[in-house]
């Protein structure tokens, strides 16, 4: 029986100290610090002799660089000691957990919002050439809403250096600080009231469409109040959620918007052979989900889960004492009457976690429930019932690869070493006499822009999902925090 223990802090790099140095372009494209140890050498003065013999160790170090073999992506990684074998009942989410979209979903739900802004909120009629940029935005970010910014926060609750836009154009460093009082913290206040969380893969499109309107904006020099358009664009993506439009043109064309997955039913089969319980807790709408998972499973999907509540409103879901409706679904009508036990085969509606664990005598701790969004799937039910949870992070496979290429294994070893040095040279500099060492600042500029460089090959604007700067970030936090295990697809558990 599987034991997942706790692995997953191999999945973030190495947290690397901060700097408020400016950023200069001393290694321009090279990405290698080679070519700067001699302009490094230079700069340290005659009457430092053991400074000169670390930097010649540091640059013999860097001869012995060699790349490893990486962790594969279909490892599960764990936060907490998680034993199989003592959960009873594994839950499941719907979109991006059981079931997997092709890109084409972030393309129609960009134009689906966009028209809808264009047409329903009287945007200007340029606005409706903007094209989804797959390239530009992650999952994680967040949205200032009285400043009309897209950034990156740490785990530390500070912006990111060099993840805050203002529509396409990054902000300097300098700019930051100047907008937010001289610092770049945010306070746990001021995130919950001003920062608009975008942490679900449905919100990528989401990021790219509001930094796409902002810059329209500036470009055409129309005024605009951001925290309107922040709530505008909001309820452009919610519209396209709620209409049911999106739904319909993905029943249209389920090979264009669904990835098939023929790993699936034998996954929960398994589970249920090895005496599993297993239920589907989902936001969306019964016909939605029917149509996804026959395409996937077969017309008798259902055999396969104990429980199916759809449009169950989550995170309200977790929280609120409400009960569960039978749907009649040969007549497509939710029925009135109480509902005393939960049948297999039955379909239910609303309900709540209260009302799930009563009815089902399913007890916290041996309830493992997994889903892809953090707040409306996995925050709740680990704080409020004590469930095990599980992450879908899709961005684990992207961002893995990445880590096997040489060339990020390479930035990596630079900036460990980078590091090693500067620590050596502190040491050294306790003893001799106070005053500001040239060499010092090339060294902090190195190191800042061997880290650039390394979250460029994850993302060119906004670096890794899982970390801002030199610190995890917000979204790595909360995974950390409330996610036991996680992984980059289903089928890897």
């Amino acid at each position: 029986m599987a034991l997942w223990t706790r692995a997953a802090k191999r999945l973030l790099p190495p947290l690397l100290p901060s700097s408020l140095s400016p950023r200069r372009p001393l290694l321009a494209r090279s990405r290698s610090v080679l070519s700067v140890v001699p302009q490094l050498r230079a700069s340290i003065p005659a009457s430092l002799p053991a400074i000169h013999r670390l930097v010649e160790n540091y640059e013999r170090d860097l001869q012995l660089f060699a790349p490893i073999e990486r962790t594969e992506s279909e490892v599960v990684f764990a936060n907490n000691h998680l034993r199989l074998s003592s959960i009873d009942v594994v839950g499941f989410d719907y979109d991006y957990t059981l079931c997997h979209y092709t890109d084409e979903l972030q393309y129609l739900i960009y134009a689906m919002a966009r028209d809808y802004m264009v047409h329903k909120l009287r945007y200007p009629e340029g606005v409706s050439v903007l094209q989804y940029d797959p390239t530009f935005a992650i999952r994680g970010l967040a949205i200032d809403k009285q400043k009309g910014l897209l950034c990156k926060i740490s785990s530390h609750q500070k912006l990111s250096n060099t993840a805050v836009f203002r529509g396409r154009e990054r902000l300097s460093r300098d700019e930051i600080i100047e907008l937010y009082g001289g610092s770049k913290h945010i306070s746990v206040r001021d995130r919950a009231d001003n920062m608009k969380p975008l942490n679900d893969l449905f919100s990528v499109a989401h990021a790219c469409l509001f930094a796409d309107v902002v810059q329209y904006m500036m470009e055409h020099h129309i005024e605009y109040e951001p925290i309107a358009l922040v709530e505008d664009v909001d309820h452009a993506i919610t519209n396209v959620h709620l209409s049911g439009e999106m739904h319909k043109e993905v029943l249209r064309d389920l090979t264009r918007f669904i990835e098939p997955n023929l790993t699936l039913r034998p996954l929960l089969e398994r589970m249920r052979n090895c005496g599993k319980k297993s239920f589907l807790c989902t936001n969306s709408s019964f016909s939605y989900v029917n149509a996804g998972l026959r395409y996937m499973l077969g017309d008798d999907w259902r055999d396969l889960f104990d429980v199916v509540s759809t449009s169950a409103r989550k995170p309200s879901f977790y929280t609120r004492q409400r009960s569960f409706r039978v749907l009649d679904i040969e007549h497509k009508q939710v029925q009135w009457h109480a509902v005393q036990a939960l049948d297999r085969g039955d379909v239910y509606t609303q309900g709540s976690m209260h009302q799930l664990s009563k009815l089902a005598g399913w007890v916290g701790n041996r309830v493992l429930y997994i889903g892809d969004n953090l707040f409306s799937d996995l925050v709740e039910p680990s704080r409020a019932n004590g469930w095990r949870t599980g992450a879908i992070i899709r961005e684990l496979e992207d961002e893995m690869r990445v880590q096997r290429t040489p060339g990020y294994q390479w930035l990596a070893f630079q900036i460990d070493k980078v590091e090693q040095l500067m620590r050596s040279i502190q040491n050294e500099l306790r003893s001799a006499p106070t005053q500001n060492h040239a060499f010092v600042d090339e060294l902090v500029t190195i190191h800042e822009t061997l880290q650039m460089e390394m979250d460029n090959l994850m993302n060119v604007n906004f670096g890794s999902v899982f970390r801002a700067d030199t610190y995890p970030s917000q979204f790595a936090f909360i995974v950390q925090r409330y996610v036991d295990i996680y992984s980059a697809r289903l089928e890897n558990f």
